[in-house]
């Protein structure tokens, strides 16, 4: 075995010809996961990983109400459900199915309802318009299970049919 040689030229050299095989397949491994990580990033600024982004949220139209509801979010995450009422009517009746119910807990509502009710098809709130202020319906809640929820939300005798994944 030879002791390696120091260039005379004074400039610094690389043994990239010794295993140019490997070499090129490490440059393609490489290359394959810094595309996979822009991808990955361009994920999670469109909402495709939970939290915020123009895929994340989804709105229903009722004829009585505005629904914003999550459509990605992830286990033990919050996220918030918003009904904007835009009747007219004094108060407001949410109902959540049993599926809902199944799928997740609400950790908070505001304003707080003035009654709440058991259905045969899930648990429902009464709600009171009435006053100054917002007509806007705020419910945080949270799943403790992965994969895709389907699920309906009344007001007022509407249905919104919803289907939320919740992420990992």
């Amino acid at each position: 075995m030879t002791a390696p040689v120091a260039p005379t030229s004074g400039t610094i050299t690389l043994d990239i010809n010794d295993a140019p095989r490997l070499q090129h397949w490490f440059w393609r491994v490489q290359r394959l996961a810094w595309g996979l990580l822009a991808l990955l990033a361009v994920a999670a600024v469109a909402g495709l990983t939970g939290g915020a982004g123009y895929f994340a949220g989804q709105t229903v139209q009722g004829p009585a109400f505005t629904l914003e509801a999550p459509s990605i979010m992830r286990r033990l995450a919050n996220a918030a459900i918003t009904i904007a009422v835009t009747s007219d009517a004094p108060q407001a009746v949410v109902q959540f199915d049993a599926a809902f119910a199944d799928a997740f807990q609400i950790l908070a509502m505001t304003p707080p309802p003035v009654s709440a009710f058991a259905t045969p098809e899930g648990a429902a709130y009464r709600f009171d318009l009435s006053g100054p202020g917002s007509k806007r319906l705020h419910f945080q809640i949270e799943s403790d299970n992965s994969g895709r929820a389907a699920y309906s939300i009344f007001t007022d005798g509407h249905r919104a049919r919803l289907s939320t994944w919740v992420l990992p």
